[in-house]
């Protein structure tokens, strides 16, 4: 929050100082917080809020967001403080690349899958329970299809995630979504975290070039990786762990 005259409002902690025997709680009015599942891979994240009046963080694209860990998963995961009196917070990268307005601040955090809405902005999901890589183990919310691991043995340099049903594209045209979240198995191999949108039957993997795997259906499985064998049309058989 900022005074008349465009300086940041200093607010005083209501409990122990940063560090001390209790954690610590935002002050009573503060907008709250939430966790955010970094999916994109961006680089740098920037949290734009705004009330009734207009800005509460800087001008867009807003603040960055220097308070984050990782989870079990590999993803760098963000807490996102939220403002008080603030009607939505809109989530970025600061170049182009930015969330739907989020406007519910009870939930424990959110993530993207890759869906887009009409304008072009990753639609922001919020976790269902607990967090990823807590105690209990991460559950898609109902509607997302799924998430599994694909063992990157071809080499791709970059991995899309392009989804289909019967009415043709879910998601971004072909060759869809890149998966930026990438994780190393216990032989030192480099996978893919792949998150399937909501209402897909189908996907393809691809390296956004001239390489793709066979239609994938089966999402309720670990994972995928590839033996570099072939189907009639060159495409690359995909096999299940």
């Amino acid at each position: 929050n900022k005074d008349g005259e465009g300086k940041f409002i200093a607010v005083p902690w209501p409990g122990s100082l940063p560090g001390g025997d209790e954690p610590y709680n935002p002050p009573s009015g503060d907008g709250g917080s939430f966790k955010f599942t970094n999916n994109q891979g961006w680089g740098t994240v920037y949290v734009y809020a705004y009330g009734a009046d207009g800005d509460l963080t800087s001008t867009w694209p807003g603040d960055v967001c220097t308070d984050s860990s990782t989870n079990d998963l590999g993803e760098t995961v963000f807490n996102v403080n939220v403002p008080a009196g603030a009607q939505g917070v809109v989530l970025s990268n600061g170049n182009g690349a930015q969330t739907t307005d989020i406007t519910d601040f009870s939930a424990e955090g959110y993530y993207t899958d890759g869906s887009k809405d009409g304008e072009g902005k990753f639609i922001a999901i919020p976790w269902p329970g607990s967090l990823p890589g807590g105690d209990e183990p991460y559950n898609p919310p109902s509607g997302n299809a799924s998430t599994f691991l694909f063992t990157n043995n071809a080499g791709w340099g970059s991995c899309f995630v392009y989804a289909f049903n019967e009415n043709g594209d879910v998601g971004a045209a072909w060759p869809g979504n890149t998966m930026a979240e990438k994780t190393t198995n216990d032989y030192g191999e480099e996978q893919f975290i792949i998150h399937v949108p909501a209402g897909a039957t189908g996907i393809v993997l691809n390296n956004g070039s001239n390489d793709q795997t066979v239609d994938i259906t089966n999402f309720s499985v670990q994972g995928y990786y590839t033996q570099k064998d072939r189907d009639g049309s060159g495409h690359l058989n995909v096999y299940s762990w």
